[in-house]
């Protein structure tokens, strides 16, 4: 992964954590959030210059912002947020996302058991 691909996935993951929208970090950062959805996107790659506002808005180093996601999957140190890991986190979104599917297989079980049976089916 690029320098620039961890740039642009840190700040989404740092946002989201921190419970903010993308007009919210813009807000504070200064800048617009259509720039904001760029940069996530990969669609724009920001100056030393918004770097920095973006990191001083989430209130973390530039340091951190380039070392929180990495190839080991490290802990993050972020300012301010919850004290789990970013493993932890997307563990905690697996399991959600395991629980619905099985919702949703369990649901379609059910609602297969309540359908009315056809002539020839026993």
């Amino acid at each position: 992964m690029e320098q620039s691909d961890i740039i642009a996935e840190n700040i989404r993951i740092i946002r989201i954590i921190k419970g903010w929208s993308q007009e919210q970090l813009a807000l504070s950062a200064g800048i617009t959030p259509s720039y904001i959805g760029q940069i996530e996107r990969r669609e724009k790659t920001p100056t030393i210059g918004i770097i920095e506002k973006i990191c001083n808005a989430l209130d973390i180093s530039m340091v951190d912002l380039l070392s929180i996601h990495d190839a080991k999957g490290d802990s993050p140190r972020i300012k301010n947020t919850s004290k789990q890991s970013l493993e932890e986190i997307r563990q905690v979104m697996l399991e959600v996302l395991r629980d619905n599917k099985l919702i949703n297989c369990s649901s379609q079980a059910i609602h297969t058991e309540i359908q009315p049976k056809t002539k020839g089916e026993s």
